[in-house]
């Protein structure tokens, strides 16, 4: 049975919203065999509260390859976004990594991420990073796993209060760190065909290490037979230094069909 696993992103990553926010632990696969590909495509409507209600009609396609002691992941998204009062607008993702010694206490992650979010003002993000992953608890009904690591990361903003405006063009604004990226995650089966994912991140550049992004993720999803599973997120960002002054806290809630393969 696939097992999409939650860990700490983006993340991998990290953003100045949740949905900038990429949350690559949940499309881990744990899974003894090997030279076999999985994933799953999904389709889904989300609501989000930042300074407008936000629409979102979302289309996502993930791929994983599990070789006999690594894995490689592919997982790409794109939305189509409703604000309120405005025009239609857009955000998507494109994230690559690779999963070393998958079966061991102690994993390797290096990992490239492409990415823009319209309806945030974000017109570029690009990361480049490496982390190391220990699973400390590990069962067929209950793991608990932590990562931390290191990334280069590079993003252009556009909007009207930023925190880092270029001299020539105070609209836009364009930032370049080396970010440590760290979290915990957890998971549960309440039942056969119901499971619990939970996962917090902490990640800022060196010099403002205590002033970080918090983020976090509680998954409830349940299995609906081996082809569709029904997946309910809520996540929270909370940002000590955002680039868009006046949106340090995001939250939303998000429901999709998964299509399992």
């Amino acid at each position: 049975m696939i097992k999409w696993i939650v860990i700490l992103c983006l993340l991998i990553s990290s953003f100045n919203s949740f949905s900038q926010i990429l949350n690559i632990e949940k499309y881990r696969i744990d899974r003894d065999t090997f030279h076999v590909w999985a994933g799953n495509i999904g389709i889904g409507f989300s609501s989000k509260k930042q300074q407008n209600t936000v629409a979102t009609l979302n289309a996502s396609s993930n791929v994983v390859y599990l070789s006999r002691n690594n894995s490689y992941l592919n997982v790409g998204n794109v939305k189509f976004i409703g604000v309120e009062g405005s025009k239609l607008i857009s955000e998507g993702y494109l994230h690559f990594r690779a999963i070393l010694n998958r079966k061991k206490f102690l994993s390797y992650e290096p990992f490239v991420q492409w990415q823009y979010d319209l309806g945030r003002g974000l017109e570029k993000r690009e990361l480049y990073g490496f982390a190391f992953r220990v699973n400390i608890i590990r069962s067929k009904k209950f793991f608990i796993a932590a990562n931390t690591g290191a990334m280069y990361e590079h993003e252009v903003w556009k909007g009207d209060v930023l925190r880092f405006p270029l001299q020539n063009e105070p609209t836009l604004a364009e930032t370049q760190f080396v970010k440590s990226t760290s979290n915990i995650s957890a998971r549960g089966d309440l039942s056969e065909n119901v499971y619990l994912l939970f996962v917090t991140y902490y990640q800022a550049a060196f010099e403002t290490f205590f002033y970080p992004r918090i983020i976090s993720e509680l998954q409830l999803n349940f299995i609906i037979n081996k082809y569709f599973t029904l997946n309910n997120q809520f996540s929270s960002n909370f940002d000590s230094l955002p680039i868009l002054t006046k949106n340090r806290l995001v939250y939303s809630f998000n429901t999709s069909l998964m299509i399992n393969f």
